[in-house]
């Protein structure tokens, strides 16, 4: 797992080798996509048309978000309950 502060968010690696986000904003679970570009490994959501810069990932998350085309996205929300979508990974 690595934690960037760009936007607050943690990427993981699940045991399936699925990629997961977790947001401290619950607004970016609803990203209508993420952007991997895969040379500098910067990754960045689409939310309400505005691109914003999630951080940056090497190593074996890098290789992971390289070959997936979903990617989970989760946050608790202000009550205490979770949200979780799937959004699409475009890559770059």
């Amino acid at each position: 797992m690595i934690h960037d502060t760009a936007i607050d968010t943690s990427f993981l690696l699940t045991p399936s080798g699925h990629v997961a986000l977790v947001f401290d904003d619950a607004n970016f679970v609803r990203a209508e996509q993420i952007i991997f570009h895969s040379e500098s490994g910067e990754l960045g959501a689409i939310l309400h048309h505005q691109y914003h810069v999630l951080g940056h990932l090497s190593g074996k998350l890098k290789q992971a978000f390289a070959a997936q085309t979903q990617v989970s996205l989760s946050s608790l929300r202000s009550d205490g309950s979770l949200l979780d979508l799937t959004a699409e990974i475009i890559q770059h």
